[in-house]
């Protein structure tokens, strides 16, 4: 419960304090509060890091917004690059209002939106496109691409599957099926997690394709 957490967490602190250690939280945590509380270190870096360069802005934590904010002081001298579309770690403290906050954190943003796109195909942006468009908030894109579009280039099918086990037969099928035209190291199905990938396993098993996992262990391991 809440209260036993609230125990580890204290004895947690104490011990680290004891061995004069931290953990990652701690490292943004105390950076801020020396900032905060040691103006003559804030100077100290402020001038030595006149110029500030964030990658993956959407998945910044609160904590480590507000030391980019301190650290660019008044000049705000901050470049941040980031894709409000793709914040996906808010259960690990990512917050996304941090990047689509920026222009009025930072006034005078120059917003550049990079559009164009190099390795998918315009059918998947076309997907991503309309997908995005409901968003009631955020940094309006088109993504396109300048790759041929020819009705040869294949389209997006959505399935709505009843279940894992349904999804993992659809999909298996669909294997047998590429298998009269491609060959298996040409065929790849993408997880988010890779246990999500045991239920396909068992059907290809079923049907006697042979397959390679990368990342995680395979269900009979």
């Amino acid at each position: 419960n809440d209260k036993k957490a609230a125990q580890v967490y204290l004895e947690l602190e104490r011990r680290l304090r004891a061995a004069n250690a931290m953990d990652f939280d701690d490292l943004l945590v105390r950076t801020l509060e020396l900032l905060r509380t040691r103006p003559e270190v804030l100077d100290k870096y402020q001038e030595r890091f006149r110029y500030i360069s964030v990658d993956e802005y959407q998945d910044t934590n609160r904590v480590q917004a507000r030391l980019v904010r301190l650290l660019a002081g008044e000049a705000g001298n901050v470049m941040a690059v980031g894709d409000d579309a793709q914040s996906i770690y808010a259960f690990r403290g990512a917050d996304v209002r941090n990047i689509l906050d920026f222009p009025k954190l930072f006034p005078g943003t120059r917003v550049i939106r990079l559009e164009e796109n190099y390795s998918s195909t315009q059918p998947v942006l076309d997907v991503a496109n309309a997908v995005l468009a409901p968003a009631s908030e955020g940094f309006r894109k088109n993504l396109f691409t300048t790759k041929e579009n020819t009705p040869k280039t294949p389209r997006v099918r959505l399935v709505r599957p009843m279940s894992d086990l349904t999804q993992a037969n659809v999909v298996a099928a669909r294997v047998e099926e590429l298998l009269d035209r491609y060959q298996a190291k040409e065929i790849a199905v993408l997880f988010r997690a890779g246990y999500q990938s045991y239920h396909l396993e068992v059907a290809l098993s079923k049907r006697g394709i042979k397959f390679r996992k990368y990342g995680g262990l395979r269900y009979a391991e």
